[in-house]
């Protein structure tokens, strides 16, 4: 058995490492740092929801992805539908759903692409990279932020397949009203054009066309802050699962009121520090003190000028005493006086 005293310091450093550890798997939407600039995503936090369509006949194949970047997603209370999504923690979760002809809807995998959990050790390990200091020619054009997270794992046994998610916010500049006005327009044309096709009913193979470029519009969503976040490519393999999105919002241009660059100490610059503020509370207590004594020598004794200020005689002395001090300075590095060639007896 352990001694009392080392299961008390065991339970001791646990409680002390605890919120090192939570730090180390949370992501701070509001302050997402790289290369000393600083991001604040917390406006586009919320589930956003994507889909991928792929035919597989007889029936088609249907991935979706929810994504909420700043925290977990809920987790359902009741526990047959808890069991057909992500586990607790998620906060990229993929479920993939083959849909026969007849509409029947089976759940194939459920993959927790991106997750934090304390008790199994699972991390996000967040990786940031500026892209206009990226060292890819490709990237260094862009303005915005990557980041790379993990801490998924599919368990597909025998193995088990790590996962990840690859995500670009990149810079949108404009008028994002007018962006979305055109978008909703161009997306009625889309459908007006739709429903002239299915009116000129065409082979198998049109069909099939025409049900992909519908698929299409579900790999993109509004992000309800004047930007679109886009599937840009899931990439599963045999031994790690990589999903890459693309997000065109305002908060990722580096000048975007909020934003901006931090020190090295990862705190943001913009605000005044602790010296600032000690410097400026000094100048304005000094001057409150020569102004209250000002007032206090021109109202009781009537004085005026030098004898305003509190310890004029003093001040009046200042040029005198630098000056007798500045000798002595001078005199210690020349070696003093010189005395005419007599020396002191």
């Amino acid at each position: 058995m352990r001694p009392l005293y080392e299961t008390g310091a065991a339970l001791l450093t646990s409680a002390l490492l605890l919120p090192a550890t939570v730090d180390a798997i949370t992501m701070n939407c509001k302050e997402l740092r790289a290369s000393g600039v600083s991001f604040n995503f917390e406006k586009l936090g919320g589930p956003k929801t994507l889909s991928l369509y792929e035919s597989e006949p007889p029936g088609h194949r249907n991935t979706t992805f929810t994504i909420d970047i700043c925290k977990p997603l809920k987790v359902p209370s009741d526990k047959k539908e808890r069991a057909k999504t992500c586990p607790a923690g998620t906060q990229v979760c993929g479920i993939e759903k083959k849909i026969t002809d007849d509409d029947e809807v089976f759940i194939e995998k459920v993959l927790p692409i991106v997750r934090s959990n304390v008790h199994d050790g699972a991390k996000l390990e967040p990786k940031n990279t500026l892209l206009s200091k990226s060292d890819s020619n490709e990237d260094s054009e862009k303005e915005g932020l990557r980041i790379e997270i993990k801490g998924g794992i599919y368990d597909k046994k025998p193995a088990k397949i790590s996962q990840r998610a690859v995500i670009e916010f990149l810079c949108k500049r404009g008028n994002e009203a007018e962006e979305r006005r055109v978008r909703r327009a161009s997306d009625d044309e889309d459908n007006e054009e739709g429903d002239d096709d299915k009116d000129n009913e065409g082979d198998d193979k049109d069909d099939d066309d025409d049900d992909e470029e519908e698929w299409k519009k579900y790999q993109k969503t509004d992000d309800g802050e004047g930007g679109t976040l886009e599937l840009f490519k899931w990439d599963p393999t045999p031994d790690e699962n990589i999903l890459r999105l693309n997000w065109h919002t305002k908060f990722a241009c580096e000048d975007y009121e909020g934003n901006g660059s931090s020190g090295e100490d990862g705190k943001p610059s913009g605000g005044w520090g602790f010296f600032s503020w000690f410097f400026l509370l000094l100048f304005l207590g000094v001057v409150g003190y020569f102004g209250f004594f000002a007032w206090v020598n021109y109202s009781k004794y009537g004085a005026h000028g030098w004898d305003l200020l509190p310890h004029s005689d003093t001040i009046r002395d200042v040029p005198y005493i630098l000056g007798d001090w500045g000798r002595k300075v001078v005199g210690t590095f020349t070696g003093g006086p010189s005395r005419g060639g007599y020396s002191a007896v």
